[in-house]
């Protein structure tokens, strides 16, 4: 399905990115809103499911079918944004995870410059990343 939705513009693009991002934004529920961790908790009870131990994160994303609503918390979306990134070759990307605060966020290397990708206020809102890049680099080198 989201690849037929993609534009026919190369790798690694802010369109394309933006696309994604939007796309998963509106399969998880949209924008942040004051509902969002209610809406996910319910689904976690609706599907019985064990967190932390158990949790398929397809089956948070929004269901026609059922008329359910997504509930994908910002993690959930990082993830996703991850795998389709790698998985269809949108751009290269990372996910960085601070497990003290249990958030994550997206990376991205867009028209040859590293960005944040916001998936949750703002979806597809990209701001430059140069300064974590740097840190990150120094990682690898390391």
């Amino acid at each position: 399905f989201l690849r037929s939705c993609l534009p026919s513009v190369p790798r690694g693009s802010a369109e394309l990115v933006r696309t994604v991002a939007k796309s998963i934004s509106t399969g998880f529920g949209g924008v942040r809103s004051h509902d969002l961790e209610l809406r996910w908790r319910r689904r976690l009870d609706e599907l019985r499911l064990e967190f932390p131990r158990d949790l398929p994160i397809g089956l948070l994303l929004a269901s026609p079918q059922r008329s359910t609503r997504g509930a994908g918390l910002q993690r959930h979306r990082a993830v996703l944004f991850k795998y389709i990134c790698d998985a269809m070759s949108v751009c290269d990307a990372a996910l960085l995870w601070d497990a003290h605060r249990d958030t994550a966020i997206s990376v991205a290397l867009v028209d040859g410059r590293p960005v944040l990708v916001d998936l949750m206020d703002e979806p597809g809102a990209m701001q430059d990343a140069t300064e974590l890049h740097d840190v990150v680099q120094q990682l690898q080198d390391d």
